[in-house]
């Protein structure tokens, strides 16, 4: 008796427990698309809801992982908007960078590559696209390495008399260009030289910023005062600067270009009387 009792009960006990409920499924926004923003986290440019059974992927919001692999977080408006200019101006600036102004109806590139980036209203500034470029160790390893031109000197008529002027005349231009590829467009050298002159006796003079020239327009000048071979040496010296991608600079340094002009005659003429 006591033993129907008891499975009496345990039955009862059975029919009141409800059965387990079908697992539930919820919508959940997940990230189809991300980007990073200024402060290295990621941004989701593009959610997609997929239905997912509860309790198994909880929605996260932005933690301290957030950006380097941690949980994706969704963008604030002010991001999303900053993104979009971000992407407009890229495209019109191309890889090499610079500054746009995105609220001009026809926004052109206004300045040169900024440091650092900045995003303020709808002016925005970009870097190039390729961080590690040094364009001024490019320019100083292309300045040191092209051929620039030699003075070419002469001094006419090919002797000189004691105590007259001479005119030293040089040939090769005092300015030459160069360029050289890179990723984000061409690099371009502009260069100058100053003309020094050691006349072989002790005097030296220079610099000069005009080319020699033969009489009566020659600035070029020197006397020697005792006749002799002279040893006359003629230096340009250059410097330059550099364009690339909206930026000019100097170069570093000088580059010196040298020819000599060997036992230049210069003979004393005595008056004879007869």
């Amino acid at each position: 008796m006591r033993t129907l009792l008891a499975l009496a009960v345990t039955l009862s006990a059975l029919a009141l427990t409800p059965a387990p409920a079908p697992a539930a499924t919820v919508n959940v926004k997940k990230c189809a698309r991300t980007a990073k923003d200024s402060r290295g986290w990621s941004i989701c440019l593009r959610w997609m809801t997929v239905a997912v059974e509860d309790g198994r992927h909880p929605v996260t919001g932005p933690g301290p992982g957030a950006g380097a692999g941690g949980p994706e977080r969704p963008p604030t408006r002010e991001e999303l908007i900053a993104a979009r200019r971000r992407a407009r101006a890229r495209e019109l600036l191309g890889p090499a960078g610079g500054c746009v102004d995105l609220t001009d109806p026809a926004p052109v590139r206004v300045v040169g590559v900024p440091n650092p980036e900045r995003i303020d209203g709808g002016r925005i500034c970009l870097g190039p696209t390729t961080p590690g470029f040094d364009p001024a160790a490019y320019a100083a390893e292309i300045f040191a390495s092209v051929p620039a031109p030699r003075p070419g000197p002469s001094i006419p008529p090919g002797r000189m008399i004691v105590a007259l002027a001479a005119r030293l005349v040089t040939t090769a231009p005092l300015t030459f260009d160069a360029s050289a590829p890179t990723p984000l467009g061409p690099l371009r050298l502009r260069a100058r030289a100053r003309i020094y002159v050691n006349w072989g006796d002790g005097h030296t003079a220079g610099p000069y910023d005009e080319p020699g020239r033969p009489y009566p327009d020659g600035t070029i000048v020197h006397r020697w005062a005792t006749a002799g071979r002279y040893d006359v040496t003629v230096t340009y010296r250059w410097t330059a600067t550099w364009q690339w991608a909206g930026r000019t600079e100097p170069v570093p340094g000088t580059l010196d270009t040298t020819d000599r002009i060997p036992g230049y005659p210069v003979i004393e003429l005595q008056a004879t009387t007869g």
